[in-house]
């Protein structure tokens, strides 16, 4: 039996991520504006979906 984790076989979800996939590709990113953005951010934020965070990188201040 296969474990359907991400719901591949699920069409109502495929044809969300296919509208998903349409509107990030109608309008490149860097023309979206600001409140979009942080909208997305949140939605993101709360869905707990967070980049990895920076790697440290010291520096010698002068």
């Amino acid at each position: 039996m296969t474990v359907d984790r991400y719901g591949d076989n699920d069409p109502e979800l495929r044809s969300l991520r296919r509208e998903l996939s349409a509107r990030f590709d109608a309008r490149p990113a860097n023309e979206w504006p600001v409140d979009l953005l942080r909208a997305l951010i949140r939605v993101f934020d709360l869905a707990g979906i967070k980049p990895a965070p920076e790697p440290f990188r010291p520096y010698v201040v002068k």
